[in-house]
């Protein structure tokens, strides 16, 4: 398994590679993510990687996916390859996504085009009550036919853990204009702002972590609260 510093190195090297086969093509290469937060671990994170390219067309494609493939046989990266004119307007058609990659990224080769991306904030309210909403759907969905299969509510509650929090730093966004780095503060911050229960999100932390062990009747409760809580997101007012 190489070291962050290995993995660093052949990353450099990837945005090295790129730029000489496709010199006049390829923009930047960027990370984002574990990696860019500080938050990476070799042995389990995924390194998320985006390649801003002037043209995206199959013969460019063909031309890169050699690297690509060849670097995946050393290191386990997820490219996501965007054009210059897709990135112009991605902000609005994916709002959290690109608000989480702009705050938190790391320029491996090529320019900066992330810093002046525009977010609105009435496209981030949208996205994120939209998100809610169906992972509201879900839970309620899952728990009609789970209520005496508490394996089933705890493996939910993981499930959806992350999808939250990304949400929920967003609202933070919306409300402060700062985005929150680590999981407790993002908790922290949202139970604040929003009056929402601390200790409950604590708990379905816990779970996700499996730092601590319920009772199948906690299991049930907490995620029957966890509903209650997504509801209550879901109806502020922002």
């Amino acid at each position: 398994m190489l070291t962050l510093t290995e993995i660093e190195q052949e990353l450099n090297l990837f945005g090295e590679e790129l730029k000489t086969a496709i010199p006049d093509n390829i923009l930047s290469v960027i990370i984002y993510g574990g990696l860019a937060k500080g938050e990476f671990k070799p042995e389990t994170s995924d390194i998320n990687l985006m390649i801003v390219l002037r043209d995206a067309s199959n013969d460019t494609l063909k031309q890169i996916a050699p690297i690509i493939q060849k670097k995946n046989s050393r290191i386990s990266m997820h490219p996501f390859i965007i054009t210059e004119n897709e990135l112009r307007i991605a902000p609005e058609l994916f709002p959290i996504k690109f608000l989480d990659i702009k705050t938190y990224h790391k320029i491996i080769s090529g320019t900066e085009l992330l810093s002046t991306l525009n977010i609105p904030n009435d496209k981030l309210i949208y996205a994120c009550k939209q998100e809610l909403q169906n992972l509201y759907m879900r839970l309620r969905s899952v728990y009609s036919y789970s209520t005496e299969l508490p394996e089933v509510l705890e493996f939910k509650i993981k499930k959806t853990f992350s999808s939250l929090l990304v949400n929920m730093n967003a609202l933070i966004y919306v409300k402060t204009g700062v985005m929150e780095k680590a999981k407790d503060e993002i908790i922290s911050k949202s139970s604040s702002l929003f009056s929402l229960d601390q200790q409950l999100l604590s708990s379905i932390k816990a779970i996700r972590n499996n730092t601590h062990s319920y009772s199948p009747e906690e299991i049930k409760k907490i995620y029957e609260n966890f509903m209650t809580l997504l509801n209550q997101i879901i109806q502020l007012e922002l």
